[in-house]
């Protein structure tokens, strides 16, 4: 019964125009980062934080892209029903050793500045947790979306 509601509800808000994910014009938290990790390391981290922290109860899907010929990734967490960006990480890599990292959350619920910092946390250190237990400069900033 919760889960047609839910649909319902997430149905009503995307027939409705509400800006659901992130998207041109709203205020997304995100960071960029230079981490000392290669980009398939990073990509493969991303994924399984993604999957283990930015799923909900499994109703949002994790998809993601690895290009060896350009060395660039991408991990995305998309809404059911609408296929909005919830969670972006965009992986490119520097050298054999260092990625340019770009994470962005929606905002909203689990997908916030502490999921940002997690993420982060999870590629730096090749672990994946659901909250960082390092201490932190808050780098996170607010900033419209792309």
């Amino acid at each position: 019964m919760y889960r047609i509601f839910a649909a319902a509800a997430a149905l009503a808000f995307g027939l409705a125009g509400c800006t659901f994910g992130i998207a041109p014009g709203r205020d997304s938290p995100s960071g960029d980062y230079k981490i000392a990790v290669n980009y398939q390391s990073a990509y493969n981290v991303a994924r399984a934080q993604a999957e283990q922290c930015l799923t909900g109860k499994s109703a949002y899907r994790v998809v993601g892209n690895l290009d060896a010929a350009s060395r660039t990734g991408q991990v995305k967490v998309l809404a059911p029903f609408t296929d909005n960006n919830i969670a972006l990480v965009d992986l490119k890599a520097i050298d054999d050793g260092n990625t340019d990292v770009h994470i962005e959350m929606w905002g909203e619920g689990i997908w916030n500045a502490d999921a940002v910092i997690a993420m982060r946390d999870a590629i730096q250190f090749q672990i994946p947790a659901c909250v960082s237990y390092m201490p932190t400069d808050s780098s996170v900033k607010t900033k419209r979306s792309r």
